[in-house]
């Protein structure tokens, strides 16, 4: 039953009708890249098994809801996917969520999002990202593990960022979707690497060029 009577969107009753709902976290696996088409495909396919989004507010990204008399199949109705028309959510998932963060001790300025890192080594370009990510944020070395673990970014891989010798054009983006792809993912395990020495590797960059 409704862990609160009348308000609860997991079983029972919402808003006095009867509803069976889904914690749904992954739609952007319908199309990697592109929230957009993603949000649309995920919509069309809800719309196409008779399911209910949005009903706790406006594109509600986590909840689908079964308001359909028990046991009833749905029809599956044809549904255009128009990613034009149809609204990503105004919460934007983890996978998207971007932060511009200078590791404080070292001076070195990243970009950090889930499971990906981009080293910004040209200081001119911090305000043109501040106006994308939002204001800088100043990290001690315990915020910055801090931020790398909750990321899921192994050290080593910031290490290659500062080195270069990582992914992108100019081999200072790491993602763990690419470097998957090219290597076992025990060789980025955050235990290759201690703190202290991709510190330092941060520190011998900002010395060759000052």
């Amino acid at each position: 039953m409704a862990a609160v009577p009348g308000t609860s969107s997991h079983g029972g009753k919402y808003q006095g009708r009867e509803v069976f709902a889904l914690d749904v976290a992954n739609w952007q696996a319908l199309a990697r890249g592109n929230p957009s088409l993603a949000w649309s495909r995920f919509v069309a396919l809800m719309t196409i098994v008779g399911l209910t989004i949005d009903f706790l507010k406006p594109r509600e990204q986590w909840y689908v809801g079964d308001f359909n008399p028990a046991w009833t199949v749905p029809t599956f109705g044809a549904v255009a996917i128009n990613p034009g028309t149809t609204n990503r959510p105004t919460d934007v998932h983890k996978e998207d969520e971007m932060a511009l963060t200078r590791w404080a001790s070292t001076g070195a300025v990243f970009v950090l999002g889930y499971e990906k890192i981009y080293y910004v080594n040209d200081p001119a370009r911090v305000g043109t990202l501040e106006k994308r990510h939002g204001p800088i944020i100043e990290c001690s070395n315990d915020d910055f593990t801090v931020q790398l673990q909750s990321e899921n970014i192994p050290r080593a891989s910031v290490e290659a960022v500062l080195r270069a010798a990582a992914q992108g054009t100019d081999g200072r983006f790491w993602s763990r979707l690419t470097a998957e792809g090219i290597a076992i993912r025990g060789e980025q395990d955050q235990t290759q690497a201690t703190l202290e020495q991709v510190q330092k590797v941060a520190l011998a960059i900002k010395a060759a060029s000052s």
